[in-house]
Order: C-alpha cells, then structure tokens, then sequence
C-alpha cells in the first residue's frame, strides 16, 4: 500500500467512525486479536509440522521415508523458530541522562504531584534526552506478551522552552495517555501497535513463511490506520484531561510556544548547521549550547507570528497520529488565529528547567548532548574529509555555473567572462562555459572563438546553438561555403539529437549494454550519493548501446531500493529519491536511473549478461 494510498483509507476510517471512540476502539482489538491469531496459527502450524516429521522418521525408516520426514521436520522447526524470533522482540530502553529523585527532588515532586491529578502513574525511570519532546515510553519485557517497563523521557529543549505551570500541562497530557480506564486500553494499543510494527518489519524481511509475510504486509496498514485514528481521538481525550488537571491556558500556551519555538530552531539552527555540513566548515561542538541560548532569547514579535501562523497553516498529514495544532487549539475553547502568548516574551522569565534542575547539572547535559550530537555528525561519510572535499567540489562547480547561466541573462556575455575563465580553469571540458566563451569572442570577431565552439558542440544538448553561432560567425566574415556547411550540420544534428532523446526515452531488455566508463571521480561521488540514502541497498551501472551520437555516453543506473514493508510509500517518494539521486550525482553524459522491481529485473539481467561485473555500491 502506498502513502497516498493509506491516507485515503486514514480520511475514509476517520469519518466513518467520527464520534464513535469506543466503537473504533473495540473494532481494533478485534484487529489486534487477529493478528495474534495468525501469529500463534502460524507458530502452531510450525510445531505441528516439526511433530509430524519425527512421526514419519520413526514409521517409515527407509532412506526415501527418512529425507521426507526430515524435510518436513525441518521445514516446521524453521517457521517456529522464525515465528517465535518474531514474537521475542526486544527494545533498548531510552537513551539520554538518568534523572533520579535524590539528585533532583524538585522534578519528581512535580512529577508525584501531577500524577495524583492526572490519574496516578508510576515510572521506573526518569529520563532526559536532546528532543523538543515528552514521552511515556513502555518497553515490552517479553515481546508482544507484554510485562512493560515504563520510562517518562523529558527533553532538554522542551524544559527550556516552557516554564513550570505549562511544563505541567504537557506532563499531566503524558500521564492521560496511560492512566484510567480509557486511558489504559488506549496505552496498550500504543504498545501494541509499537510491538507489532518491530513484528511486521522481521516477518516481512525474513526468507521463511512467505504466506505469513504477505498476510501481514496487508494487516499492518489496516490494523495501522485504525490505531492512528484511535491515537488521534487519545491526544484530544489526552488535552481534556490536562486542561482539567492544570488549565487550558497552560495548556495552550504550551503547546503554541513549542509549535513557534520548534520552527525557529529549524530556520535559526538547524538549516545554518546543514549549510555548514555541506560545506567545507567546521561543525561546532556547542550545539545544544546555542540551542539554550537561542531559546532563552525572545525573537521579533512578528517572525514568532509568521512561525505560528507557518505551523496552523500546515495541512493534516494522514500518516500524523497527532491533530493539526489548530485542531488541538478549537478543542480546548481557542480560535486558530487567537494566541494565548504575548509574542514579543516567548522565552519564559524562568523556564522549567532552571526551576527544577541544578545549573551545573544543566551545564554538564548540554555538553554531553553537544558531544553526542557532533559525533553522530562527524559519523556521516558525507562528513569525512574526501567526501567534504568532492561534495565542496560539485557544489562550487554547480554553484558557479548556475550563477553563470542567471547572469548571463541579466548582464550580457562580456560581465560573466571572468566567472567563466574562472570555471574552465577549474572544468577545461565544461561544455556550458566553452559555449559562452565561444559566443563572446564570436562577437568580437576573434578566430579562437571556432575552437571554443567546436569543443562545445561535442555536447549534442549545445551542438545545433554552437554551430548556429560558428555560421554567424562565418557569415560575417564573408565565408559562404563554412557559412553554408555550419548550417547544414546544425540542421543535421538538430534531427538526430530527437531521434536520439526518442532512443534515450526507455530502457528494456532487448537492448544491448556496455560496461560503463566512469572516471574515479564520479564512481566515488555515485557512492557518497548512495551512501546518503538510507533506502538503497545496491546499485548496478552499465551504458546502453545506441545508433545516435554514440560517443554520448547514455548511462544506466539501477537501485535496489528497499522502503520498510511495514511503512506505506508514496510513489512521490519514490520519484524524489530517484530525482535526488540525479540531481546530486555529477556525472557526464545522458542518465537514466531506474528503481529495481518486477519490471526491471529482465532489464538488469540483459546488462549482467553485457558486462562481467556492473556492480558498483552495496550498503554494508
């Protein structure tokens, strides 16, 4: 099922069971009762099968008796033992900081004292990480039989972002999601639901019980969309019951002053931190220091608008198993538009985190963050020194010539010229800069002008416009015959550059493939590439043989892109993965990459079969 898919049938089960809470709840138990159904059916089937194995070894001893029964005993201990390794899930506990009451009572008081009001709820720790959230996260000790650990994990920026009363609120909201008996059920399907997407993802990997696997790839987004919804009425029941514990006010401007503070990390930290990482700076190693920083400083009035009217704006995602902000806002009494903020103080005059934990406790977690954080960073191999360098190199090279290409429309050919010299220098066989320099000097009437354009016109996307401009530029000069042989190749060329897009448009089995002749350079910047994408776990490269400007070279590229079978995908996804790809590998030449699946598997083995090996990425 596609993500477009699944957010149809999200909308669809979202008006069909509007205002019937109880009733969705019921109808996913029942879902969840099938699943376990099929789960113990399948391991049943597998110990049945094992059973009967040993039966047929000890009835017919003959050899032709004795390898059937293996077989089939085999074949049953295999699918038990895949099946209970499905059910046996484990889950780390939460990473980050132990917050223990000895070292800070003032929070667990907090904590003791919200719990009494928001339905009394034990953890068995309390924890501390680097996100803008707060969770109740309840680990399963014996997979999907249950016996939970229950942790309450508390983000260093949303401590710092609130202050104690809407602190509270978001804590009495968290405690609403696991106390009473609504709350309760709700809680186990949340776990369940977790538990069951760790099953889904081993079934659907796994090289045993095909059946089984295809069976769940069609429960997940079913039983999936279910809880969803279910998880959407919680988060409203879940708001009541902190409006009622604390008060709406708290609540809200809770919520509004982590929804702005939210999207201004992202454009004030996040996005400038990107920049650096692709480019050639260094990464900081303060970053949850400048977060504190920035969150305790309050913006313009007017940016801390336009971030909270940014956040209404957004659309409901069908795959959110959290309403829309507006949503959460009209349920607890307040209009969209109105703000239960003054914008111009959105850092609070003492946030929770001053008011509940020691400065030098708050001093030593951001530095640990900040560590943490730059050490997952510098893990990337985008971060490595090779890559920054490649990577600096296509983005200065690409950079340069889009600046070329905007300018020479606004200024003319003769103000670019140095940023052109400037990019040959660096690119001598840049067909875009041979071309523009070929013009200019076209226009002064230089002869080396015919060099620079017969060099671009190698490019067949250039050729028709540097002949057209070398004809030009005989014409002036009163050469009729090359005058007349330029056109003549530019309207030759003009007619095989469409039949060779015609030929370039498809790739099948019945062509003819030729191993690809990638410089180090590229086959190193496809691999970084690759390596940036999650997703794609091997890539094979080849060059398909064509008739039409056959020194062209039109290059195959095919993924093995493997989504999580549990997870819906859109086929927009699949599109921007492939765009992406093509957009960040610099390569010369025509590029067709392809998404291996039914219908290009023939197409790979006709290119495995023109070359020894085209093998070129696997993830390791």
């Amino acid at each position: 099922m596609t993500r477009d898919s699944f957010n149809t049938l999200v909308s669809q089960l979202e008006v069909a069971w509007s205002g019937r809470q109880e009733g969705l709840l019921r109808h996913t138990v029942r879902w969840v009762m099938l699943g376990y159904i099929t789960l113990l059916g399948a391991l049943l089937g597998g110990l049945l099968l094992l059973a009967a194995g040993v039966v047929l070894a000890v009835k017919f001893q003959s050899f032709g008796g004795t390898l059937i029964a293996g077989m089939v005993a085999l074949t049953g201990a295999l699918t038990a033992a895949f099946v209970f390794g499905a059910l046996w899930v484990r889950f780390d506990p939460p990473p980050g900081l132990e917050l223990s009451e000895e070292d800070h009572p003032d929070l667990h008081a907090l904590i003791a004292e919200t719990s009494e009001v928001a339905g009394g709820v034990r953890f068995h720790r309390v924890i501390l990480d680097s996100e803008m959230n707060a969770s109740v996260v309840q680990n399963p000790r014996l997979g999907v039989l249950g016996w939970y650990r229950a942790y309450l994990v508390l983000g260093l920026p949303l401590l710092e972002s609130l202050d104690v009363e809407e602190f509270k609120a978001v804590l009495a909201h968290e405690f609403a999601h696991v106390a009473g008996a609504d709350g309760k059920t709700g809680a186990w399907l949340h776990r369940t639901r977790t538990t069951w997407e760790r099953v889904v993802a081993h079934m659907s990997s796994g090289p045993y019980c095909p059946f089984v696997a295809r069976f769940f790839n069609w429960f997940w987004p079913r039983f999936n969309s279910r809880a969803f919804i279910l998880s959407r009425f919680n988060e409203f029941a879940a708001d009541r019951i902190s409006a009622q514990a604390v008060s709406p006010e708290a609540l809200a401007r809770g919520l509004q002053r982590l929804a702005i503070q939210s999207e201004r990390l992202e454009d004030e930290l996040w996005d400038p931190l990107e920049r650096k990482f692709l480019g050639s700076e260094a990464l900081p190693e303060d970053v949850m220091e400048r977060m504190s920083t920035l969150l305790r400083r309050s913006p313009d009035p007017r940016q801390a608008e336009m971030w909270l009217r940014r956040v209404l704006g957004k659309s409901k995602d069908g795959g959110a198993s959290h309403p829309s902000l507006g949503d959460r806002l009209a349920q607890l009494g307040f209009k969209p538009t109105e703000t239960a903020l003054f914008l111009d103080q959105l850092a609070p005059a003492a946030s929770a985190a001053e008011e509940l934990l020691r400065p030098s406790f708050l001093a030593k977690s951001r530095a640990v963050f900040s560590r943490q954080w730059l050490a997952e960073a510098l893990k990337s191999p985008r971060n490595s020194p090779a890559g920054r360098s490649s990577r600096q190199e296509v983005r200065s090279v690409k950079e340069a010539w889009n600046r070329i290409a905007a300018l020479s429309r606004l200024d003319g050919l003769e103000k670019i010229q140095p940023e052109v010299l400037a990019l040959l220098e660096r690119r001598p066989n840049h067909s875009g800069a041979l071309y523009l320099r070929g013009c200019h000097l076209a226009a002064k009437g230089d002869p080396n002008s015919t060099k620079f354009l017969e060099q671009a016109a190698a490019d067949p996307t250039l050729s028709v416009r540097a002949f057209e401009t070398l004809a030009s530029f005989y014409a002036q000069l009163g050469r009729t015959a090359e005058t007349a042989t330029m056109r003549e190749r530019a309207e030759r060329h003009e007619r095989e550059l469409r039949s060779a897009l015609v030929e370039r448009n498809h790739v099948t089995r019945e062509d003819s493939f030729l191993p690809h002749d990638l410089c180090a350079r590229e086959i190193e910047s496809l691999r970084e590439t690759l390596e940036r994408e999650p997703v794609v776990r091997r890539a094979w490269v080849g060059a398909k043989q064509v008739k039409h400007f056959p020194t062209w070279r039109y290059l195959i590229v095919i993924v093995d892109v493997r989504w999580p079978a549990f997870k819906p995908v859109s086929e927009r996804a699949q599109k921007e993965l492939i765009a992406r790809i093509l957009e960040n590998w610099e390569a010369d030449g025509y590029v067709h990459a392809l998404r291996l699946d039914e219908g290009t598997r023939a197409t790979l083995r006709a290119m495995k079969r023109g070359m020894a090996d085209c093998s070129l990425y696997r993830r390791s």
